[in-house]
């Protein structure tokens, strides 16, 4: 016998519970590792593995734990009719595509200028191998923590758009254990947390937002990393976001809250469809 789903508050504790524990599995080993340095790729990307397989871990927990709560047709797992490869292709490309405009959106305007190699041959392709790798490591930690198993649970519970919204804040609130944030980035990034959201609505798997938020965070690097890059940045902060990076900028608000807005009716269209075929439905049989 399955176990009964828990109620509205229990389970609205259980989300904010579960994005606290995830977090310390991002933290712990992150401090735990402190001897390697700020910004040595090792520690980034053995901070990601750990963190990854433990939230795998509490999802599988929880998943067994309570089978019947998650609402049906979502998938964190791979689906027949949307297999991962091309769930995450997708989401790659139109995350790097976003994230191309803005870059494009703040060169134009003269927000960063005076770009030039700063490391060549070997080190260029090892240093980029082993961004990819850490970009796909803790992209998926982090929609794995935040648009996975409390996700689908809030969606079943409290309702898509409040969970949507409501986990998009705390996505962006979480920014602030960045270094160099500021109010401007975290309203980037909470519109980017709707974004994620209502991809994952519209998709229903976390193959797409995982592809999306990659494929936003490796071109982002590969554009303006500074391990790969020497540039210059206009001291005008709304024009290259200043030392938190291009998230911040005027652009970057605005091409992700506009992407947010584009998935936000392609959800609202997708349920208009659903309950016009549904309604469709009964009229077919009486006519049979």
């Amino acid at each position: 016998m399955s176990n009964p789903a828990p109620g509205r508050m229990r389970v609205s504790l259980g989300i904010l519970a579960f994005i606290a524990i995830s977090l310390s599995f991002r933290l712990v080993p992150w401090w735990a590792l402190s001897f390697l340095g700020e910004k040595s790729i090792v520690r980034h990307n053995s901070v990601g593995a750990i963190s990854l397989v433990l939230v795998a871990i509490l999802t599988a927990v929880l998943l067994r734990r309570f089978p019947t709560l998650l609402p049906s047709g979502y998938a964190l797992v791979p689906r027949a009719d949307l297999p991962t490869s091309k769930g995450f292709t997708f989401g790659f490309l139109s995350g790097a595509a976003l994230f191309a405009a803005v870059f494009a959106g703040v060169v134009v305007l003269g927000g960063l200028s005076g770009f030039s190699l700063a490391i060549h041959g070997e080190e260029f392709a090892g240093t980029v191998t082993a961004i990819f790798v850490g970009t796909v490591l803790s992209a998926a930690w982090e929609e794995f923590t935040f648009r996975g198993w409390p996700f689908l649970a809030g969606v079943r519970v409290v309702g898509p758009h409040t969970v949507a919204l409501g986990i998009g804040v705390i996505f962006g609130c979480v920014h602030v254990l960045n270094p160099n944030w500021t109010v401007a980035a975290v309203v980037s990034v909470c519109a980017a947390g709707w974004l994620l959201s209502y991809a994952m609505l519209v998709f229903r798997s976390i193959a797409v937002a995982i592809g999306l938020h990659v494929g936003w965070n490796f071109t982002q690097s590969m554009l303006t990393s500074k391990r790969l890059w020497a540039y210059s940045t206009d001291e005008n902060s709304w024009l290259s976001g200043g030392e938190y990076g291009l998230e911040a900028s005027a652009v970057g608000i605005v091409v992700t809250a506009v992407a947010a807005g584009v998935c936000l009716l392609w959800y609202l269209r997708s349920q208009r469809e659903k309950r016009s075929n549904l309604a469709q439905q009964p009229m077919e049989s009486e006519k049979q």
